[in-house]
């Protein structure tokens, strides 16, 4: 994951990935994989505790692989994350040694016991994935779980988020916003009652 130049030309594959510039033809290029997601996403998260800052640039991904530890500049920016359950996270994501890293699951898991995610998550983890699948349906046949799982498309995606409206706000605010929660129900009309009865 680094940035030569510019924003708009950001590698996000892991350092066991070709790596080198110019990207490899695809007939022989090494296959992703999910490790390589997660070291990708470690550099997102640091980066969000960066407010920004690039997790590496292509001189500091080059001199990462070649002492094959990490590199000062990497450490000063992992401590700047203060919460150490995060940081430790970040720093085994991005393991040179992608047998080193967890699955996302397990990352879940322990950022969870350590009590770094606030609970409002759980509503918002079941909302992204009712927005992102007919989760609502009743499945009874392979074909029909087979069903459950098409992505509905973005219009119903936005009617789904503004029909839950007042529960996330609620859940992850603790306030409840009556006047929104009936503009909502009037925009939407019916679709939110029929959004609401597959929940």
């Amino acid at each position: 994951f680094y940035t030569p130049g510019t924003d708009s030309n950001k590698k996000e594959d892991g350092p066991e990935s070709s790596g080198a510039v110019p990207r490899v033809p695809k007939s022989t290029a090494q296959k992703l994989t999910p490790a390589m997601d997660i070291f990708s996403a470690g550099c997102v998260i640091m980066e969000t505790f960066l407010n920004g800052e690039r997790a590496f640039d292509l001189g500091d991904l080059m001199e990462y692989r070649q002492r094959k530890t990490y590199t000062p500049t990497l450490q000063q920016k992992l401590n700047k994350i203060e919460f150490s359950a995060l940081r430790a996270a970040c720093k085994n994501m991005l393991s040179l040694d992608p047998s080193q890293r967890l699955t996302a699951k397990e990352y879940l898991n322990r950022l969870e016991a350590s009590g770094l995610l606030p609970t409002s998550f759980e509503t918002l983890a079941r909302l992204m994935k009712e927005v992102t699948t007919n989760a609502g349906s009743n499945a009874n046949t392979k074909t029909e779980m087979e069903a459950d799982v098409a992505v509905v498309t973005p219009d119903a995606r936005l009617a789904k988020a503004a029909a839950c409206y007042s529960e996330i706000l609620h859940e992850t605010m603790g306030v409840f916003d009556q006047e929104g929660k009936e503009y909502f129900d009037k925009v939407l009309g019916r679709t939110a009652v029929a959004l609401m009865k597959n929940k």
